[in-house]
C-alpha cells in the first residue's frame, strides 16, 4: 500500500515536471519564431538603402559562416534581398554562389538554432529575475506585516493599560459596539486594544463567542477547554 502511494506521488511529480518542460519548450519556440520575424522586418527597414553590392557581400558573409550557399530562408532579410534581385537564384548567380539542393526544415536552420539558444538564455534569465523579484516582494511584505503587528501590539498594550480596570462585560460591549460600527464581526486587527482583550479572555474566538457575535469565515470556534479555562478564571476572581 505504501509503495503504491509512493509510486502515485512520483507519477504526479513527473507529470507536473513534463507540463513545465512542455510549457518552457512552447515558450521558446514562440519567442524564437517571433524574434526571427521581427529581425527580418527590421532588416528591411535598416537596409532599404543598401546597394546591390552591399547585399551581395552580406549574403557571401552568411555563406561563409554557414559553410555553403544559403537558402533564402536561412538568411535574415532573405526575402527582402530576393525581391530586390527578382528571385533568390538570381541573387546567388550575382554572388557566384551555387544553388542549394533543398531547403532545410525550420528547426534545422542555423539562424533558427542560434535564435533558439538566445531565447532560451533570455527566458531563463527572466525566470530567475522574476523569482528574485517575487522573493524580494515577499520579504518586503513580511517586514511590513511584522512592523504593523508590532505597532498594533504596542498600541493595544497601551490601550490595555488604560482599560485594565474595565469589567469583562464592558470589554465585550466595547467589541459589540465596534462590530455594529463596522457592520461585521471584527478581526482582532480591526479593534484597538484587541490584543489586550484577547489575552484577558484567552483568545479572540473566545471574545467573539462570549460577545455572541458570529465568527468570521475560516475562524475556528473556541474549544471547550478554552471556554472552561475562562470560566475557571472568573470563578477564582469572584
Amino acid at each position: 500500500m505504501e509503495r503504491g502511494v509512493t509510486d502515485m506521488g512520483k507519477q504526479k511529480k513527473d507529470y507536473v515536471g513534463d507540463q513545465i518542460s512542455e510549457w518552457f519548450e512552447s515558450q521558446i519556440r514562440d519567442r524564437t519564431n517571433m524574434a526571427l520575424k521581427q529581425r527580418n522586418e527590421q532588416f528591411g527597414i535598416d537596409h532599404a538603402t543598401d546597394t546591390d553590392e552591399q547585399l551581395i557581400d552580406y549574403v557571401k558573409q552568411c555563406a561563409e559562416k554557414l559553410g555553403r550557399a544559403p537558402c533564402m530562408e536561412e538568411v535574415i532579410g532573405g526575402k527582402v534581398i530576393s525581391e530586390r534581385f527578382g528571385g533568390w537564384i538570381k541573387l546567388l548567380n550575382a554572388a557566384d554562389l551555387p544553388v542549394p539542393r533543398s531547403v532545410p526544415k525550420r528547426e534545422r536552420r542555423q539562424i533558427y538554432r542560434d535564435e533558439y539558444r538566445r531565447q532560451t538564455k533570455l527566458l531563463k534569465q527572466e525566470i530567475r529575475s522574476n523569482r528574485k523579484t517575487q522573493r524580494e516582494n515577499r520579504l518586503r511584505q513580511a517586514a511590513i506585516s511584522n512592523a504593523e503587528k508590532a505597532e498594533r501590539l504596542q498600541r493595544d498594550m497601551a490601550w490595555g493599560a488604560e482599560h485594565e480596570t474595565d469589567t469583562d462585560d464592558e470589554l465585550l460591549n466595547y467589541v459589540r459596539q465596534y462590530a455594529a460600527d463596522l457592520g461585521h464581526t471584527p478581526f482582532s486587527r480591526e479593534v484597538p486594544g484587541a490584543q489586550y482583550i484577547s489575552q484577558r479572555f484567552g483568545g479572540w474566538a473566545v471574545v467573539l463567542t462570549l460577545a455572541e457575535l458570529p465568527l468570521p469565515k475560516d475562524m475556528r470556534p473556541p474549544t471547550a477547554s478554552q471556554l472552561q479555562k475562562y470560566q475557571n478564571n472568573q470563578n477564582r476572581i469572584t
